[in-house]
């Protein structure tokens, strides 16, 4: 015995018509299940790779600018230049002269700088003492600046044009 296929009623054998519904038994093809898939995930949006940015520019950054053995051999001299003041302005420079070494003149016009600042700094009571300080602070990150090696204009003076 067959089985209608649109309402599931029995149907005598050789019968064409479901007795139930009327659904027509020799025209219908057999009936697959129905295939279910499952929904295709979404990509997400492909974004433009942006080109590798260079690094900042710093132009008051000469490290490049002089030669590595000529930083190495003359780093304790520049060091000088910010830690004594002005005597280690002329230490740097008598050194720097002596050995033809930009990188010398280079921290002693730096130090030059500082030196002067903050002599004319300590001749105005109270505020000048106060801007001497943080001036002797500027000369501590100069310091270790040029001990790792870096060649950095002094902030606050940089703007100072003393020598050419």
């Amino acid at each position: 015995m067959n089985v209608c296929p649109k309402c599931g009623s029995p149907i005598e054998e050789g019968g064409a018509f479901c007795r139930n519904c009327g659904f027509s038994i020799n025209n219908a093809a057999p009936q697959q299940p129905p295939m279910y898939q499952q929904p295709a995930m979404q990509q997400p949006p492909m974004y433009q790779q942006t080109a590798m940015q260079q690094p900042a520019y710093d132009p008051k950054d000469h490290t490049a600018e002089f030669d590595a053995d000529e930083v190495a051999k003359n780093k304790f001299y520049a060091s000088l230049a910010y830690l004594l003041g002005a005597v280690g302005v002329v230490i740097a420079l008598l050194i720097g002269q002596k050995e033809n070494s930009e990188y010398l003149a280079f921290h002693a016009k730096q130090g030059a700088k500082l030196a002067a600042a903050t002599t004319l700094c300590t001749l105005i009571p109270v505020l000048g003492w106060l801007a001497a300080a943080a001036l002797f602070i500027v000369s501590v990150i100069c310091f270790f600046k040029t001990n790792s090696g870096k060649s950095v204009e002094a902030p606050i003076v940089s703007s100072i044009e003393l020598f050419k």
